[in-house]
């Protein structure tokens, strides 16, 4: 699926094992104090493997991790950019500190332990020390953050840029590169998957020179399209040979209310874990797309489907069964997002039909949120909500 890429002013003081933030929001004015130095998180297998960093220094013992999480990319009603807008992420970035104090409680509230940012927060004057503040948020309440470091086209500066200033937070899980390149070459950098494969494994090997510490992942699309570059032989190709250096792959799937045949595919072609980096359906029940879509809000439908969805991840966790192959996933998304669709500051039904792949065979690109843009929770909310505690077990599969 297609996806893009007056901050606060903080004043910012590192001094052993404190970061102080100051801001005129006074959700945020408290001081912050979090251990200086990174959680360690390597992989072992097809597990991945956290040690997360204590405020007073110390590591706490190695778990194989689950990933249950969501993918955060924040926008406002007034949000101005457009797909197609050159200053796309750079009108976007700013959204992190208008929604941070809202959407983190929200999030540990759901028992979300994990957050996919398809954009990094800030490193400049004014926008770092933000960023600094949100994932000491993250951090205080146990989430922790897989982070797009190359804005999602490759963007090497960004890279290296990105994750010297980052990578000694205790938030960090781990570093992703690009945004379904394979589906949309780095949104048009490219010229080829091969190409963007090539690219991929370059930024991996700038990235491990910078961070020891964290696994790289990178963000991939479905994984077997009858289409030459991208069967799964091709996947193959790139997961193994390719991008060897690639520690973890991110997969985008919308096969329907279950991943089909995703996992054992996976476990044919590559030692590797896997999450899912994407997958979920919006909360709109098309009933004619053309001329223009028609029909309805259908909460119950998204909750029903993402559900589904869920318990077949949770049956092929690599952290309950070594074979298995999956870290878990982030649902798609948090909150809706009006830039998407013109014109931007308004919620339009336009989106693509995609037969099989949602209830209605229709996405509808402004109502993927499991909150509204004016976060008003929808049902899959309170369903995700019982099925991200640590505690549920999915039924059996059918």
């Amino acid at each position: 699926m297609y996806r893009v890429a007056y901050a606060w002013r903080l004043v910012f003081v590192l001094i052993p094992l404190v970061i102080v933030a100051c801001s005129d929001n006074p959700k945020m004015s408290q001081t912050l104090t979090v251990a200086v130095g990174p959680s360690i998180v390597t992989t072992n297998g097809r597990q991945l493997i956290v040690r997360r960093r204590n405020q007073d220094g110390t590591l706490t013992p190695a778990t194989p991790y689950i990933i249950r999480g969501v993918d955060w990319s924040p926008a406002s009603p007034e949000t101005q950019t457009s797909p197609t807008d050159v200053n796309n992420t750079n009108v976007r970035r700013p959204e992190f500190g208008k929604w941070a104090t809202v959407d983190i409680p929200l999030m540990a509230d759901m028992k979300i332990n994990t957050v996919r940012l398809f954009i990094d927060p800030g490193f400049d004057q004014m926008l770092g020390p933000m960023g600094l503040a949100i994932l000491n948020e993250f951090y205080s309440k146990g989430i922790m953050v897989i982070m797009t470091v190359d804005d999602g086209i490759n963007d090497l500066n960004r890279v290296q840029q990105a994750v010297t200033f980052y990578k000694d937070h205790p938030a960090i899980l781990m570093w992703i590169l690009g945004s379904e390149w394979n589906l949309n070459l780095y949104f048009g950098v490219v010229s080829s998957v091969h190409d963007a494969a090539q690219r991929t494994e370059v930024a991996t090997a700038l990235l491990k020179t910078l961070d020891p510490n964290h696994p790289v992942a990178t963000s991939y699309g479905e994984i077997n399209i009858n289409v030459d570059g991208l069967r799964l032989a091709d996947t193959q190709n790139y997961v193994n040979n390719i991008c060897p250096s690639v520690d973890v792959w991110g997969l985008n799937i919308y096969r329907g209310n279950t991943f089909g045949t995703l996992f054992t595919d996976w476990a044919t072609i590559t030692t590797k874990p896997m999450f899912l980096g994407e997958f979920g359906t919006d909360a709109f029940r098309t009933t004619n797309p053309t001329p223009l879509p028609q029909g309805t809000v259908d909460e119950a439908m998204q909750a029903e489907w993402d559900l589904s969805l869920w318990n077949d991840l949770l049956r092929n966790l690599s952290a309950n069964d070594p074979a298995k192959v999956a870290l878990g996933g982030t649902v798609f998304a948090w909150n809706d997002e009006w830039w998407k669709v013109p014109p931007a500051g308004s919620q339009q039904l336009g989106g693509f039909v995609l037969p099989n792949s949602h209830p209605d065979d229709f996405a509808n690109e402004e109502y993927f949120g499991i909150v509204t843009i004016d976060r008003k929770i929808r049902q899959v909310y309170d369903t995700l909500k019982t099925a991200f505690d640590p505690d549920f077990t999915p039924p059996p599969a059918p």
